[in-house]
């Protein structure tokens, strides 16, 4: 017999987007194969905020893998935070051929230049995008 007045647990499959964006779109990125690489983006939290932080999902997860991180950096008013889909995956470009890691360390590089945010960012990877953390540390 199981209690009907306990809270159901919080999973992934549980959580709803529920966040609004400030700003959201497509940035070009580069291109394969002559057709444009765009990636999805999302900003969120106050444009003034002094804290920026670039949210790197793995390879087959979109940005709304962030669920629970946003949840976190909505309620600080210190946080301006970037989510995206990588290439590949969600509302970013689909058709892609083959690419590598370095070509996505490159978008995440060229997305970055796309907001604005050319200093002071604080990137945070889970799975390939930890990856690309690492990829990204051999870049000048």
């Amino acid at each position: 017999m199981t209690d009907s007045s306990a809270p159901s647990p919080i999973t992934a499959s549980t959580l709803r987007w529920t966040h609004t964006p400030r700003q959201s779109g497509r940035a070009c990125v580069g291109s394969a194969d002559g057709s444009d690489v765009e990636i999805y983006f999302e900003l969120h939290g106050p444009e003034a905020a002094p804290l920026r932080v670039l949210l790197v999902s793995g390879h087959a997860s979109s940005s709304r893998a962030w669920v629970t991180s946003l949840n976190y950096f909505r309620h600080d008013g210190r946080f301006q935070v970037c989510v995206f889909d990588n290439r590949g995956v969600g509302d970013s470009t689909q058709d892609c051929p083959e690419f590598t890691i370095q070509d996505m360390a490159r978008d995440a590089l060229a997305l970055l230049d796309h907001i604005g945010w050319t200093s002071s960012v604080k990137i945070v990877g889970v799975s390939l995008g930890r990856s690309l953390l690492t990829e990204r540390s051999t870049y000048p």
